[in-house]
């Protein structure tokens, strides 16, 4: 069976999520990178409905970030593969976010990756 990969790199968002209280009260930068594996043909189509639509990538990172605070950006992580998953054509997903701001020397990050 053949796979095609649909990537959205560098989605920037602002948002109070963290274990501290002061990052539930003070909003921080989060960068967020999505990986899909689709099993939808790309190869013979220009048609949008044929592959995964990146607006719809983006609108759920959003979605997703716009919620009420959670500590962990794990549960952000699972979330947005969660979402991602139910997306017509997605085999897997990996989700990678980051913290750029918290450190200067170092950059708190997850990476997951889920499958149907």
């Amino acid at each position: 069976m053949k796979r095609d990969i649909i990537r959205l790199s560098e989605i920037k968002l602002h948002a109070a999520h963290g274990c501290y209280e002061n990052e539930k009260v003070h909003p921080q930068h989060f960068v967020v990178n999505i990986v899909c594996e689709t099993q939808k043909l790309l190869d013979d189509s220009d048609e949008l409905h044929r592959t995964i639509n990146y607006e719809n990538l983006r609108a759920i990172a959003f979605r997703v970030f716009e919620q009420s605070p959670v500590n962990l950006i794990e549960t952000l992580a699972n979330q947005i593969a969660s979402h991602v998953l139910k997306l017509d054509g997605v085999f897997s997903v990996e989700v990678r976010i980051r913290k750029p701001d918290i450190w200067k020397d170092a950059t708190p990050e997850v990476e997951i990756y889920r499958q149907n």
